[in-house]
Order: C-alpha cells, then sequence, then structure tokens
C-alpha cells in the first residue's frame, strides 16, 4: 500500500482508506518521522499532499516538515521534484566558486527545455557572504560544518521557485521555514 499514490479526496473509498493510513502511520515509531508520530490529521494532510505532488506516501512524510505551524518541503525533495517535473533538459547541475576562501558561492544552473541551449541556461548564484546577511549562517549550524552544499539546496530553491513553482504548489524549502 505505502508505494501506492492514494488521492484521499478522489473516492469516498479513498477517503477511509487515507484515514486509516494515517491512524497506522501515526502508531509507526521506526519508520515514521517523529514530527508525525501521533499525528494521523497531519498524516492525512500529507497523504493528500503526496498525491498532489505525485509522490509516495512515505517519500511525504520523510521530506515535509512542518514547523512553526507551516509545511516545508527539503531541499532533497525539492531538486527532484525539480529534475523530475520541472521544465527543464536534463537536471540541475551546480558549479562552485572557491576563488574566495571567505566568500564561496554556488550557481544552479539548468537549461530550459523550450529554449536553444545558447539562450535558454538559466541560474541562481548564492554565497556566504548572503548567507550571513541573512542569517542563514547563524541560525543553521551547517552553513559553517557544509557551506556548499547548503548553497546548492538554497539555490537549487531559488531557481525551482523562479523557474518552476508550479512544481512546488507553493510550498517553501526546510530552510525558508526555519529562516
Amino acid at each position: 500500500m505505502s508505494d501506492i499514490i492514494i488521492n484521499p479526496s478522489s473516492s469516498p473509498e479513498n477517503f477511509d482508506l487515507a484515514v486509516k493510513l494515517s491512524k497506522t502511520f501515526a502508531k509507526a515509531n521506526a519508520m515514521v518521522p517523529a514530527h508525525f508520530r501521533g499525528k494521523p490529521e497531519d498524516i492525512f494532510v500529507a497523504l493528500q499532499t503526496a498525491s498532489d505532488l505525485g509522490i509516495k506516501p512515505l517519500m511525504a512524510l520523510r521530506q515535509i516538515f512542518v514547523i512553526n505551524g507551516r509545511s516545508g518541503m527539503s531541499g532533497k525533495l525539492i531538486i527532484g521534484l525539480v529534475n523530475e517535473k520541472g521544465p527543464f533538459k536534463g537536471p540541475l547541475r551546480w558549479e562552485s566558486d572557491k576563488s574566495d576562501p571567505k566568500n564561496l558561492s554556488v550557481t544552479c544552473y539548468a537549461y530550459l527545455r523550450d529554449e536553444d541551449v545558447k539562450t535558454g541556461k538559466v541560474s541562481v548564484t548564492i554565497d556566504m557572504d548572503q548567507a550571513r546577511a541573512e542569517g542563514w549562517a547563524q541560525k543553521n549550524q551547517k552553513y559553517k560544518t557544509m557551506p556548499e552544499q547548503m548553497l546548492r539546496w538554497r539555490s537549487a530553491t531559488w531557481l525551482a521557485n523562479l523557474y518552476a513553482p508550479e512544481v512546488l504548489m507553493g510550498f517553501p524549502s526546510h530552510d525558508e521555514l526555519i529562516d
């Protein structure tokens, strides 16, 4: 059942199935993230979200987070969705510029499917100066321990919001919720 996409709003039977799954998932300890344990109503909403996004229920439970009463997606899920459903030829790509040791920068780029390769390149660059100025580096210690990875996720999220907002359905990233 867990690898089937269930749309709770598509029929009374699917609604009942989603309610049962939500209650079962809410009781799980090992496979369901702590932020969903004991919360069948939140799980039900996550199942509807999974259906809307076209992903499996357990993927939604593992990659959607609720922070301060708002739900958002992990950077991993954003990248996966954009690579699968976005308007790009091929996957998102990155270039890192380490020429200034105090200001690492990462550019996420892709090529629009409907454009010429020479003119269809779109990109977003995020750097550590910006991460510090926005307070991201102060709120999230991973900007100190794994800055390049954090800048990759942030630049991918921005590129997705600019060029594929329909894929994300308005969901912010996990990092944006924290910020």
